[in-house]
């Protein structure tokens, strides 16, 4: 689901109530499907790029299912993830949080 919404955020077709649509059937799914950092930065690029602004419990869903999944995130999915969530205005304050402390407890940077 997450590659259908960059796909049509590339080419330019920002159909809203379909691309929303589709981030809350993903928010749905993250309790009965695995999902990957990739898919997750994957939609929520998608979704801050198009400018979308989905209903709260959805950007909700997306950022506690990131923070369960952290320690897997590589530092390229973790920006794009932070960044997104920042620019569509969502205020997840614990998932800001736990990536604060992956930064700051991290040898990679």
């Amino acid at each position: 689901l997450s590659t259908i919404i960059g796909a049509f955020v590339t080419a330019g077709h920002v159909f809203s109530n379909m691309l929303n649509q589709v981030a809350k059937e993903f928010a749905n799914r993250l309790a009965f499907f695995q999902v990957n950092p990739v898919e997750v930065a994957n939609l929520m690029w998608g979704l801050a790029t198009a400018k979308l602004h989905p209903k709260g419990q959805v950007l909700h869903e997306v950022g506690c299912r990131a923070i369960a999944m952290l320690p897997e995130f590589k530092l390229q999915e973790l920006s794009i993830t932070a960044w997104a969530f920042s620019r569509i205005g969502s205020l997840h304050d614990e998932f800001f949080v736990a990536v604060a402390d992956r930064l700051s407890s991290s040898r990679v940077l």
